[in-house]
């Protein structure tokens, strides 16, 4: 018998940005959730919390088709998702930077 051990920080987070980077081996997502922090009399201080996750690039694939069919049935049960556009960063460039081993999009 299989036997299991879930090893969670079980520390969720919120991520209000990603970033992915790959190289021909594996893609790296990094999940950031940045926030400002105010303290009375203070400036604003920015604040980026990271959880990254690296994967080989069929598996990278696999959970491509898995979140597109996840966002299907939900607007199935809930409704068409709208993307706003003007939030959106698909209406910027995006930089890519690449080297013999590393690319990154961003």
């Amino acid at each position: 018998m299989e036997e299991e051990m879930n090893n969670m920080d079980g520390n969720q987070m919120y991520s209000n940005e990603q970033t992915i980077s790959l190289n021909r081996d594996v893609f790296s997502i990094d999940f950031k959730q940045i926030v400002f922090q105010y303290a009375s009399g203070h400036k604003a201080v920015k604040v980026i919390n990271h959880k990254g996750i690296i994967m080989q690039p069929y598996l990278f694939k696999h959970l491509i088709g898995v979140m597109q069919d996840t966002v299907k049935d939900y607007e199935k049960k809930f409704g068409e998702i709208k993307v706003d556009k003007k939030a959106s960063k698909s209406n910027v460039p995006v930089d890519i930077i690449q080297s013999e081993s590393t690319a990154y999009i961003g």
